[in-house]
């Protein structure tokens, strides 16, 4: 179905897949793809990743995580990507690490908005 589309593969170990699966339907959304799409959009805006990312663990990354959006937004991550001298699949590994860890968009939307 998403063949044709551009897209953007994060690969993660088996365990950090299974936890990002049962966050995703935490939040309500019915696919990986989405939630790694809301982190990427949200990086665009926030550039938090640095040059050195962060250390790989010796686990095996197996698990591929796939987002899926227009060639303007891909073009857009691969830039930022290639600008700290990173791969697009190694910013994409790390946000939904870092997500897994801060859990953003629970805090986001558990937020009280005040009128």
């Amino acid at each position: 179905m998403h063949s044709k589309s551009p897209s953007i593969h994060g690969y993660v170990c088996p365990e950090q897949g299974s936890k990002f699966e049962r966050y995703t339907k935490c939040m309500r959304l019915t696919a990986k793809s989405q939630l790694l799409l809301l982190l990427i959009l949200r990086e665009l805006r926030l550039k938090r990743l640095l040059a050195d990312g962060r250390a790989r663990n010796a686990q095996s990354r197996e698990t591929k995580v796939s987002a899926y959006a227009d060639e303007e937004l891909v073009e857009a991550f691969r830039k930022h990507a290639d600008a700290i001298g990173r791969s697009m699949s190694c910013c994409a590994s790390e946000l939904i690490e870092k997500e897994l860890e801060e859990r953003w968009l629970d805090a986001a939307l558990s937020q009280t908005v005040n009128p």
